[in-house]
């Protein structure tokens, strides 16, 4: 993986580089720090060969995490997105997305919303 594909795939995830570096830490279980992520991205720094395989794990959550919103939207009623308000809440109704940062679902959210043309976005 280079740099550029790293930058490209973070901004992908809706993702800075400081929740990208959490999400990364939460995946592998080993501390990452942005300024790690910075130096990839820029290619000061060679990107372990672990950070593809857990790049594609944050992947998975969030079009996972997208498909549960639309299905969840459509169920009953106007359709409305569900959102959580904080991490908590979000690892409540994730367990599997536990330590990722909030910004996942969020992101997930603005994906959902896209496919669903006139639904509403509220926090949980």
């Amino acid at each position: 993986m280079t740099g550029i594909e790293l930058l490209c795939r973070r901004l992908a995830l809706g993702m800075d580089q400081a929740d990208l570096a959490a999400a990364l830490g939460a995946i592998s279980g080993q501390t990452t720090r942005q300024i790690t992520v910075s130096r990839w991205e820029s290619d000061e720094r060679a990107i372990p060969p672990g950070v593809q395989a857990d790049m594609a794990v944050i992947e998975t959550l969030a079009d996972t995490l997208t498909a549960r919103y639309i299905r969840e939207a459509t169920q009953a009623g106007p359709v409305k997105i569900q959102v959580p308000a904080r991490e908590e809440t979000f690892w409540a109704d994730c367990p599997e997305c536990k330590g990722l940062p909030l910004s996942l679902a969020q992101v997930a959210a603005g994906r959902a919303w896209r496919e669903l043309p006139g639904a509403q976005i509220s926090e949980t």
